[in-house]
């Protein structure tokens, strides 16, 4: 087996946090002269066994500032250089999506792609990932987020099943539990909500998978939802599906239902667990919507993105099913209690109220009409679902051009960090 090669995106913000209206959304940007966590997920790869390399890979919510990412560069090239003496090591940022882009131009099957190739936003830097480990020659992929400690035989487990038999199916991809800091991965005593809306149960949904997956006997199940913290793709998987840049979160549960249109499956490994522990402002907004199990009024701008996503994946769902014999059908039911929840027939009737419910005033402020943010996005989606399939035949091709590419190979292996 090859190396694995782990992969940690980073995401960065101005000094002070300072925000514009057309930033790049991330869930917890690192400020320039704030406190960030990479170093502390280096730090736990020290006493990590087995044979790994990191690729950290920096992006910031302004990808068109090149002084912000001068900035970045330079700074999370200080924080890494330290860790190569403990293991191989290396800074992967836009300076390096661009030269990707010009070896692009000589590949014969490139289709324009190049536009779509970046460090912009969650399911591009995610496709990175897969192209990073793929230029490397890796088997597989292992991916963890910039605010998580891992446990020493992380890699050992990592790795235990990927690519091989198990239960008679060939495993490519695994996914594992997040747990706090305090041990605990899921809330047991999480009340149902007492409404019906989908969107004001979905951490109660949510919760109700991880439950349901950790009362089975055994290690290794076949799962329907997946972290980005915390995955493992095989080369089989990653040459053949790509993240869908329609997406602006939950990437990753959009990631395992195209995977599974192409054939894969992603399986639960209970035993592969992370630490997550985000900053710790972040830490406690989450908290308190936790113990809710719906969206608060700072969450307004994730509830519509939330919508946005369902909307679509669904239509996505009835696209692959329709009009892709070459792929196999996706059946909502096997889907769950989550993300099955949301692919339902009254999922744009609780959108719309969801919005008028919980963030009335909010409606009003922004001046947003429900009704007419839901059909919009219901047009968008059945605009943008097709089109997620042609990239994927792009994607493949692409996979195989950058395979093949020495140059930009001998390029990334050059960028080890030197002891």
């Amino acid at each position: 087996m090859t190396v694995p090669i782990v992969t940690i995106p980073t995401y960065w913000t101005r000094k002070g946090g300072v925000k514009k209206l057309t930033d790049s959304y991330f869930d917890h940007p690192t400020a320039l002269d704030g406190e960030q966590t990479l170093t502390r997920t280096l730090d736990s790869f020290k006493s990590v066994e087995g044979d790994f390399k990191v690729v950290v890979i920096s992006t910031v919510v302004d990808y068109k500032d090149a002084k912000l990412i001068r900035s970045v560069t330079k700074r999370v090239n200080s924080l890494v250089k330290k860790y190569a003496k403990y293991y191989p090591i290396m800074h992967f940022s836009k300076e390096d999506v661009s030269f990707l882009r010009k070896r692009m131009s000589k590949y014969s099957h490139s289709n324009g792609l190049a536009s779509q190739i970046n460090l912009t936003c969650y399911p591009a830097i995610r496709n990175f990932q897969l192209i990073i480990a793929n230029a490397l020659g890796s088997d597989s992929m292992i991916g963890i987020d910039d605010d998580e400690l891992v446990m020493p035989e992380h890699i050992k487990k990592a790795t235990e099943f990927i690519g091989k038999k198990y239960g008679g199916e060939r495993i490519y991809g695994i996914g594992g539990f997040y747990r706090n800091k305090e041990g605990t991965y899921f809330m047991k005593d999480m009340p149902k909500p007492k409404q019906n809306n989908v969107f004001v149960r979905k951490n109660y949904v949510k919760n109700k998978g991880f439950i349901e997956i950790d009362k089975l006997k055994g290690r290794l199940h076949k799962s329907n939802f997946v972290f980005g913290g915390n995955m493992v793709i095989h080369r089989n998987m990653f040459m053949n599906v790509a993240y869908d840049l329609a997406i602006s979160r939950g990437e990753n549960m959009d990631y395992l239902i195209n995977a599974r249109m192409n054939g894969f499956d992603f399986y639960f490994d209970k035993e592969q667990y992370i630490i997550h522990m985000p900053p710790e402002d972040n830490s406690k907004k989450k908290e308190k919507w936790a113990k809710t199990g719906a969206f608060s009024a700072e969450n307004f701008y994730k509830l519509q993105q939330d919508i946005m996503r369902f909307v679509y994946e669904n239509q996505k769902i009835i696209e692959c099913n329709e009009h892709h014999a070459e792929l196999k059908k996706i059946d909502t039911k096997k889907l769950m209690p989550y993300p099955g929840s949301f692919f339902v027939k009254n999922l744009l009737e609780d959108a719309v109220e969801v919005l008028n419910t919980m963030f009335h005033k909010e409606i009003q402020k922004k001046e947003i009409m429900p009704k007419s943010f839901v059909r919009s996005t219901l047009e968008r989606s059945r605009k943008l679902a097709p089109q997620y399939f042609i990239f994927n035949k792009q994607w493949k091709k692409l996979m195989k051009e950058i395979s093949k590419d020495k140059t930009f190979s001998n390029y990334l292996n050059k960028k080890w960090v030197k002891n």
